[in-house]
């Protein structure tokens, strides 16, 4: 997954137990999926036409939870914020939600 490399990339270079590494890819994994899953059930419970929720200037189209953690939790768990508190990237989730939904 795209969206994963960064984490991959940051977890790769700061933990050398195989195992840890595959826990910490996991959870992650685990979290996006949720997060993603949170956003297209926003969708599907908003009154939001698709053409609404596909529109990246929507800025309430990702789940809070992914913005909050991406913003305030992600980075102790591996997710830079540099890199994941950008708007390409949390709108990854409400794009895929989309794309996933058309």
């Amino acid at each position: 997954n795209q969206f994963l490399i960064p984490f991959s990339e940051k977890v790769l270079s700061t933990t050398r137990d195989k195992e840890k590494r595959e826990g910490k890819y996991r959870r992650a994994r685990n979290r996006v999926l949720k997060f993603l899953t949170q956003t297209l059930d926003l969708f599907c419970q908003s009154d939001w036409t698709f053409s609404e929720f596909a529109d990246s200037n929507n800025e309430q189209r990702v789940h809070y939870s992914a913005r909050y953690y991406h913003e305030c939790k992600g980075e102790e768990h591996g997710f830079e914020k540099q890199v994941y508190c950008r708007k390409d990237k949390i709108s990854w989730y409400a794009d895929t939600a989309a794309a996933i939904w058309n």
